[in-house]
């Protein structure tokens, strides 16, 4: 294939600060460094960073980054887009190192969300710590896997899957809470992780629903709904279980709104005798919606709640 992962996730945000806690202390990635402009970047193995944060006025995908080879993939890759009618353009040296990477170059998918493509990532060597969890399943398979909102989902199926050669993995129609039409989902691969992108029919195209991180232990998930409930970040649904990459996770608010899966344990395919198959529920079990914990009244002032002792006097 001609990308090997989802190497790193470039978010937009008017909260950096928040996500720096966020992926620190709840996320347990590493803080890698902060550039000149604010951008914040975090380590879950060791490239360079997994995840960038950019200080922004409005939130949303900056960019997300695949990872080839080297120069030839990305020469292959820019012929493919010129023939498919796709406008691209080169990273300049300055934006390379700021990437810490020797070369990428960029584009925008159907639905508008931006893509660059890279190789020669620039690692420091320096130690991978993560005192929140024992590590994360990233490497050669990548950051995790993306869900991203299209409204044209043969025009987004074909880039992935017929211009960049992701493989289709399973699909899904399912059902959209409150009535809503019910929603065809595509999953796909680049390596053996069950799905690097995932595409949902929605509204609002470029959308990010979600990105998922994968630790190397349950407990590491258990110990993070541990955090979350701790600091008071919201707990979107529930552990469970999912029927295609028979993960077990839970979901979480993310600052600006956004969401990630964070989880353990999911299948492994080989590409050579995987076969495409349908689901028809997301989860075996659990994944529950967390309902908003109940409003508690304020304190009703009045000498009929009074309870302490009349006076004689």
């Amino acid at each position: 294939m001609l990308v090997r992962s989802l190497g790193y996730l470039r978010w937009r945000s008017p909260d950096v600060s928040a996500w720096t806690s966020f992926a620190t202390r709840i996320l347990g990635m590493m803080h890698a460094r902060t550039d000149g402009d604010g951008s914040q970047f975090f380590r879950m193995d060791d490239e360079p960073y997994r995840l960038a944060v950019v200080p922004a006025a409005e939130a949303g995908i900056d960019a997300l980054g695949f990872h080839v080879s080297d120069s030839a993939k990305l020469d292959e890759i820019t012929v493919l887009l010129d023939r498919s009618g796709i406008a691209w353009s080169a990273g300049t040296d300055e934006e390379c190192a700021r990437r810490r990477v020797g070369e990428f170059v960029r584009c925008t998918d159907p639905a508008g969300v931006p893509v660059e493509f890279y190789c020669a990532p620039i690692t420091d060597h320096t130690r991978l710590v993560t005192p929140y969890v024992d590590g994360f399943v990233a490497g050669a398979l990548g950051l995790g896997h993306v869900v991203l909102t299209t409204t044209d989902m043969a025009a987004s199926a074909a880039f992935y899957r017929d211009i960049l050669g992701f493989q289709l993995r399973n699909t899904a129609t399912l059902p959209s809470p409150n009535g809503a039409p019910s929603r065809s989902v595509q999953f796909y691969g680049c390596n053996p992780r069950h799905h690097s992108v995932a595409l949902v029919e929605f509204r609002d195209p470029g959308v990010l629903r979600h990105f998922m991180v994968e630790m190397t232990t349950l407990d590491d998930v258990g110990a993070t709904i541990d955090r979350c409930q701790d600091d008071g970040v919201t707990i979107r649904e529930t552990l469970g279980r999912h029927t295609n990459d028979l993960m077990a996770s839970f979901y979480v608010a993310a600052p600006d709104g956004t969401n990630v899966e964070i989880g353990f344990g999911a299948q492994q395919v080989d590409s050579a005798t995987w076969a495409v198959h349908e689901i028809t529920a997301p989860s075996l079990w659990g994944h529950r919606p967390v309902p908003p914990p109940p409003t508690v009244p304020d304190p009703v002032a009045g000498s009929r709640f009074d309870t302490a002792a009349p006076s004689r006097n």
